[in-house]
C-alpha cells in the first residue's frame, strides 16, 4: 500500500511539529510505503527519519501537473501544509493520485476534492495536536507526540570531530535569537550573559556552544566576547551539522524557534523561553522527559509584539536551571568515537 503525505510549510517549526502525526501513520500503516512531499527548505529536517520512506519536494505550481500522470496511485492521502497556507494546489495533486484524500477544511476547496474533512485550527490548541487530528479522523491515534528528527551517521561523526577540539567541560547549547520576523520572542543578549555568569560560578569548567545561523553573527560575538575561552560560535546554515551537534550537548537553553524544535528530538535536558504570543502550551515539546519550559507572565489577552520577553528574569531562568540539574542531573553524556 502507498501512502501520500503533503505538508508544505516553509517553515522548520511547522515541518517538525507534523512529525508525530506522520509517526501516527507509520505506525498503522506499518507496511506501507509512505511517501511526503514537503517545502524545498524543510527537506533537510525531514532527512533520515524512519517513519518516510520517500521525501521529495512539493512544486506549487508544477506538481498538480505531474499528479495526472499518477491517478489512483496513492491509497490515501493527507494534506497538512502549514495553518494559514493556502492548500489549493496540495488538494488538488492529492485528488489527482489518492483514491481517499484526508485535509483540512477550507473555504477555497470543493467538497468533492475531499474525502475525509477536518475541521481547522482550534485557538489555543498545541499545533502538534492539532495536526495529529488529521490522522485521528481515520481512527489513527498516536503513540508518542514528540518530534521526530534524526542525524545520520556520518554527521554524528562530524559532529564529534568538531566537538574534539574543545576543552574538556559540560557543554551547553544556546540559542540567542528566534527569526528576525519573530524578533519579540529574543531574550535580551544581555540576560544570557548573565545567566551564563551564573552558571560559570556554580560549574566553572563549562564550554558554552552558540547555536544559529551565520546571520547571527553580531550577537553571537557580543556574547562570546564575554566569554573568552569557553565560548563558541557553531552557528552555520546547515540544520543537519546543527543537529548532529545538539545530540552531544549536555543542555541547551534557548527561545522559541526553528533549532529548538530540532533540539527537543533528543532526551537532553533543554530550557526554553516562551513569549506569551507562542506559548508552551501552543509550540513547545510534548512528552519531553527532560525539558523545563518557561512562559511569559503577561497574559495572552494584554500581550503584543511590544511585551518584552525580558519579563522573565534572569533570577527566574538560573532557578529553573538548578531544578532541572538537581532533578535530571548533567554531564551524562556517553563518550563516542567516530567510526
Amino acid at each position: 500500500m502507498k501512502i501520500l503525505v503533503v505538508h508544505t510549510s516553509g517553515r522548520i517549526g511547522d515541518a517538525l511539529l507534523a512529525t508525530p502525526a506522520i509517526s501516527a501513520i507509520r505506525d498503522h500503516y506499518a507496511n506501507s510505503t509512505i511517501t511526503v512531499l514537503a517545502n524545498k527548505n524543510t527537506l533537510p529536517c525531514l532527512q533520515n527519519n524512519p517513519d518516510i520512506d520517500i521525501l521529495e519536494p512539493f512544486h506549487r505550481r508544477t506538481s498538480p501537473l505531474f499528479g495526472l500522470l499518477k491517478p489512483n496511485y496513492y491509497e490515501t492521502a493527507f494534506v497538512f501544509c502549514g495553518i494559514t497556507d493556502n492548500k489549493t494546489s496540495q488538494i488538488s495533486y492529492a485528488r489527482r493520485t489518492a483514491k481517499r484524500v484526508c485535509a483540512f477544511n477550507t473555504n477555497t476547496i470543493h467538497d468533492n476534492k475531499v474525502d475525509i474533512s477536518v475541521p481547522g485550527f482550534i485557538a489555543g490548541e498545541h499545533i502538534a495536536n492539532h495536526y495529529l487530528r488529521l490522522p485521528a479522523a481515520l481512527g489513527i491515534e498516536p503513540t508518542s507526540r514528540r518530534i521526530v528528527y534524526r542525524p545520520t551517521q556520518f554527521e554524528t561523526n562530524k559532529a564529534i570531530e568538531i566537538l574534539r577540539e574543545l576543552p574538556p567541560g559540560l557543554l551547553i547549547g544556546l540559542k540567542l535569537t528566534s527569526l528576525k520576523s519573530r524578533s519579540y520572542r529574543d531574550w535580551p543578549i544581555e540576560n544570557f550573559i548573565n545567566l551564563c555568569t551564573l552558571i560559570s560560578r556554580i560549574l566553572p569548567d563549562t564550554q558554552y556552544l552558540i547555536f544559529g545561523s551565520t546571520e547571527e553573527k553580531q550577537a553571537i560575538n557580543v556574547f562570546i566576547e564575554k566569554f573568552p575561552g569557553c565560548a563558541y560560535n557553531v552557528a552555520n546554515n546547515d540544520i543537519r551539522l546543527t543537529g548532529a551537534i545538539m545530540s552531544k550537548i549536555d543542555f541547551y537553553i534557548g527561545v522559541d524557534t526553528g533549532p529548538t524544535h530540532v533540539m527537543s528530538s533528543f532526551d537532553i535536558p533543554l530550557l526554553v523561553l516562551y513569549h506569551c504570543l507562542s506559548p508552551s502550551t501552543y509550540v513547545g515539546p510534548l512528552d519531553h522527559p527532560y525539558a523545563t519550559l518557561i512562559d511569559h507572565t503577561t497574559t495572552s489577552s494584554s500581550c503584543t509584539e511590544n511585551t518584552p520577553l525580558s519579563e522573565i528574569s534572569v533570577e527566574t531562568v538560573f532557578k529553573r536551571f538548578l531544578q532541572s540539574i538537581d532533578k535530571h542531573g548533567i554531564g551524562k553524556r556517553q563518550p563516542q568515537e567516530a567510526t
